[in-house]
């Protein structure tokens, strides 16, 4: 049985005050049906509202998904879908949401400069995915000079970038080609939920 890998703060606050520019999630990793791990997701709704509210139809309990609880799919045993040395991304839902022109997200692209462990919304040359995501792997300025110009970041890993690490390394054998992750991988995103207060 693997051991379950224990989330480190990589930021703290101060405050016990609920900042309604902030909201904290948490992601369970799991290898098939044992927990590797937890992260804690800080969502930067004060920044990048319309990211953070196509992210968070997804979640459980948010006043959206409950709109929509019959015709919408949660993050629940999402496969992880590739696995690159910029990111690994994750989030698929079924049914899939709807995609988004990225003339409609235009104004918070680069809003918030990426970095290791930011979070951000999938796309493609002219739509963002309505659930898909890749958390930053990365630190170099070049590919994150590309991230920043094409991609919004969300939110970031406020606990737990020691559990990416581990899982970036523990993920490799199933990665194919251009970072494709095989079917056969264990580690799926359990569950993404919005964190009680």
């Amino acid at each position: 049985m693997p051991s379950k890998k224990a989330a480190t703060k990589t930021k703290s606050h101060s405050s016990d005050a609920i900042d309604e520019n902030f909201q904290n999630c948490l992601l369970r990793i799991n290898n098939g049906t044992d927990v590797y791990g937890m992260l804690v997701v800080q969502l930067e709704t004060g920044r990048v509202p319309k990211a953070c509210e196509l992210i968070a139809q997804n979640i459980p309990s948010s006043i959206s998904s409950e709109k929509n609880k019959s015709k919408q799919g949660f993050y629940k045993n999402s496969r992880f879908i590739r696995l690159t040395k910029e990111g690994i991304q994750t989030g698929e839902v079924s049914p899939s949401p709807k995609s988004v022109p990225v003339s409609e997200l235009e104004s918070e692209i680069g809003r918030i400069p990426h970095g290791l462990g930011t979070v951000s919304l999938c796309r493609t040359s002219n739509v963002f995915d309505g659930s898909q995501f890749f958390v930053c792997l990365t630190s170099d300025a070049a590919e994150l000079d590309h991230l920043n110009r094409k991609h919004v970041v969300f939110g970031r890993v406020i606990e737990g970038i020691d559990v990416l690490a581990s899982l970036h390394d523990d993920m490799r054998p199933y990665v194919g080609e251009m970072g494709v992750v095989r079917a056969e991988c264990p580690y799926v995103m359990a569950e993404l939920v919005f964190a009680s207060m």
